[in-house]
């Protein structure tokens, strides 16, 4: 899934270059993460201003609620946070797009910064956007196999019980009343972009038109015709992976049978991001992930 990679995107992937490096919405927050850590390093005041704190915010510097993801301090955890918030970030925004990436992450900010406003709560920091979506890619794709072939979502749960289990240690109510804002959070989030349609009992909030806009699309239409015509003419443009030893159950390999059908004939542009989650679970399974 070229989970490092950093450059080699479309023009409908990135939002700029600098040097050989395309600057997705994943990279773009990751690196102020990182330029978050020197600031604090030179002057703690730097980091100090985008913290959330309830009662600033309420006495008009109103930033707070958009700015605490970027109020890290450098230590280890910080920086591990950062390393996962890439990783899984890079794979929720494949799902979805650059755009729509950049809405999520917007509103995963500013709907838990009111609501810690409005009962009072101080938070900050990057790892908690990481948590919920490690949570995410733990719903998406819940059976991919992690370390002693463990299934992910056994990972997920040890993850959370952790967390909860030191907040409730620490008697720290607060944190884990907004931690409780971000999950509730984080799963609208999912649906309403049009991920995880196998958990139909959360609810999908309709969006307004310019958040699930793809502002691509004449461009990815035009691409995939492009594809088409090198295929008229004998060209393969989307290289049709070889069967594994490994088997599918019967309705499993059907699936990914139609979605390779739909990738040869109209290219890989052409699925949803529901379907692209289907088809990137079918592989892992032939892997044996």
């Amino acid at each position: 899934m070229d989970r490092f990679r950093l450059s080699g995107y479309t023009d409908d992937e990135r939002w700029f270059r600098v040097g050989t490096v395309d600057v997705t919405t994943t990279v773009l927050v990751t690196a102020l993460g990182v330029l978050s850590l020197f600031a604090w390093a030179i002057n703690t005041a730097l980091v100090e201003v985008l913290v959330l704190y309830s009662d600033r915010v309420r006495a008009g510097q109103i930033w707070r609620v958009a700015t605490w993801p970027f109020a890290n301090a450098p230590d280890l955890w910080t920086v591990l946070g950062l390393a996962l918030f890439y990783l899984f970030g890079r794979e929720i925004e494949r799902l979805t797009s650059r755009t729509k990436f950049a809405w999520m992450l917007g509103i995963l900010t500013v709907v838990p910064g009111l609501l810690a406003v409005a009962i009072g709560l101080d938070h900050a920091g990057l790892q908690s956007l990481q948590f919920v979506l490690f949570g995410m890619y733990v719903l998406l794709y819940p059976q991919a196999r992690t370390f002693f072939n463990l299934p992910l979502w056994v990972l997920g749960a040890v993850f959370l019980g952790i967390q909860v289990l030191q907040l409730v240690g620490m008697r720290d109510g607060q944190q884990l009343i907004f931690l409780a804002l971000l999950i509730v959070t984080a799963l609208l989030v999912m649906r309403s972009f049009g991920l995880g349609d196998e958990y139909p009992w959360i609810p999908a909030v309709p969006l307004p038109g310019f958040i699930t806009k793809d502002p691509y699309q004449k461009a990815n239409r035009a691409r995939q015709k492009a594809q088409r015509a090198q295929q008229r003419r004998g060209d393969n443009v989307v290289p049709m992976a070889p069967r594994a030893p490994v088997t599918l159950d019967r309705d499993a390999q059907a699936d990914m049978d139609r979605l390779l059908d739909k990738i040869a004939a109209s290219g890989i542009d052409s699925l949803s991001a529901e379907e692209r989650r289907r088809l990137d679970e079918h592989s892992r399974r032939l892997r044996g992930q």
